[in-house]
């Protein structure tokens, strides 16, 4: 990240650490944020090689799960709705808890997942609305690349190219690298929040000039 983004008072080392030690079933950091100061409320970004979380429930908000490029195997998730997945390295889960959901996400035998979870608030609109699942493979993920970058549009649009996650809601994240300095194309008023993979830090920042390894999520003032 550049040195304003690491000098911004919001960008900070994890908040938390999550599960047990590094090599046990599930390992990882938390950063949680006030609510009103945009639409990213709590990141995890983890390891899990074993069954973590039973059943729960999630209401008014959407919980994302992103798995990075680097995970190994296979992860089942099932909710109340009915909705069944399987998902892998670079795929996407997004729970629109909406009203209420119960779900939980178990990786397969032999995996090793390394992702981030999400917690993303929802408009007014959105919270009581009914539960909705929508998943996007790593295939179908639009991906921009410079020769010294690779970012690719997991939500919203950026660069011209087309998330097909078709959430109902205006957002816009990306995750991706870069060997040298690269501005993401934030709309104007949009709230940025970037997690800075390489050095663990996260929070809402006035920046969104990225380098090294990062996950970005903006989202329109009205938060």
């Amino acid at each position: 990240m550049s040195n304003t983004t690491q000098n911004n008072s919001q960008f900070r080392r994890p908040d938390a650490v999550i599960g047990g030690s590094e090599g046990s079933g599930f390992w990882g950091y938390q950063w949680r944020e006030k609510s009103g100061l945009g639409a990213v409320l709590l990141c995890d970004s983890y390891v899990m090689t074993a069954p973590t979380f039973p059943l729960h429930p999630h209401r008014h908000i959407s919980a994302v799960a992103i798995l990075f490029e680097d995970t190994i195997g296979h992860m089942d998730s099932s909710d109340s709705v009915g909705t069944n997945h399987q998902f892998g390295a670079g795929d996407v889960h997004w729970t629109l808890a909406g009203r209420g959901v119960e779900h939980t996400q178990i990786p397969r035998a032999g995996s090793r997942i390394h992702g981030a979870q999400m917690f993303i608030d929802l408009p007014q609109d959105l919270r009581h609305s009914p539960a909705q699942t929508f998943h996007l493979e790593a295939k179908d993920v639009p991906i921009y690349k410079t020769a010294h970058s690779r970012c690719r549009i997991l939500v919203g649009t950026a660069w011209g190219l087309t998330s097909p996650m078709g959430i109902p809601q205006e957002l816009l994240m990306i995750d991706g690298w870069s060997t040298s300095e690269i501005t993401m194309p934030v709309p104007a008023h949009w709230k940025v929040w970037l997690y800075d993979r390489d050095n663990e830090k996260a929070g809402y920042t006035n920046d969104s000039t990225v380098k090294g390894s990062f996950l970005l999520v903006a989202s329109p003032s009205l938060y």
